[in-house]
């Protein structure tokens, strides 16, 4: 993978107050993870890797939900594609295996780690930021 860093870029602010502040939410989360891997998982414990579990599946509810409730205000014409989206990376993060997480911390957060890294930039930097260029022409 390339070198990534979770603190938060303006560039990636999309100018709708609700929406940016979960996604810095998100960051935090991903920089949570980030510091556990740098001290290579010692002495992270398992109410630790369920809390980070938790936080990422109640983000893709209220977050994903919220983002949809917009698009559908705003009539974006991509939804459903961005929709897709949203479904299929809930799907995986509510299929992370706790049992595992557990068992082998180090390399499930890193694959859970790459996948965020991932969705940033195949979602939030690409689909996300359309969602503003849209909304922006609509406001002018």
């Amino acid at each position: 993978m390339f070198d990534f860093n979770f603190n938060w870029d303006g560039r990636l602010t999309l100018g709708i107050e609700q929406i940016d502040s979960q996604h810095q939410a998100f960051f935090q989360i991903g920089r949570h993870i980030e510091q556990i891997l740098l001290i290579q998982c010692i002495g992270v414990t398992e109410q630790e890797l369920m809390n980070i579990l938790y936080d990422l599946r109640e983000y893709v509810t209220y977050h994903f939900y919220d983002e949809e409730t917009f698009m559908k205000t705003i009539h974006y014409p991509h939804i459903v594609q961005h929709i897709a989206e949203h479904e299929s990376f809930k799907n995986y993060i509510n299929s992370i295996d706790y049992t595992a997480l557990c068992a082998s911390p180090y390399k499930e957060l890193t694959h859970l780690r790459n996948a965020i890294v991932e969705w940033v930039f195949e979602h939030m930097v690409k689909q996300d930021k359309d969602i503003e260029a849209y909304y922006q022409r609509l406001s002018s």
